[in-house]
């Protein structure tokens, strides 16, 4: 069964008729074993005709490959969760963040990293209404 893939339908063309010319070469050339020219030039044309076979049948294999890898591609990948769970993302603990400066591009700048757990700032205060005269 073919695929709505044109590259499967390409390959497929390509792998068969390249794999026609090579048998069809093959038995010219057991024809010619058995009944020798009286000149070189067919074995000139039976050699090409073998090597564009090979190299037909090779690029039907390649372009069945990228065509395989390209419907991977394609294919929408869906992400299932089962009910009830979800999914977090968690920081690494102890993790230390250079602070950004204002120092033109390629400018190194060395600045020590802190190495202990950043201590959180106290508890917020809700700023107070003032009422109006």
């Amino acid at each position: 069964m073919l695929t709505k893939s044109p590259a499967a339908r390409t390959a497929l063309v390509y792998v068969t008729a390249g794999a026609m010319i090579i048998i069809w070469c093959m038995v010219w050339w057991l024809w010619m074993a058995n009944h020798p020219p009286s000149e070189r030039w067919p074995y000139y044309i039976l050699g090409g005709l073998m090597a564009s076979g090979i190299v037909i049948t090779l690029i039907g294999l390649g372009v069945g490959r990228l065509g395989s890898a390209a419907r991977n591609a394609d294919s929408p990948t869906v992400v299932v969760t089962p009910p009830g769970t979800t999914s977090a993302v968690v920081a690494p603990p102890n993790t230390a963040v250079a602070p950004a400066s204002a120092q033109p591009p390629g400018t190194i700048v060395s600045q020590p990293l802190s190495t202990s757990p950043h201590t959180p700032a106290g508890p917020v205060s809700t700023p107070r209404s003032v009422a109006s005269p």
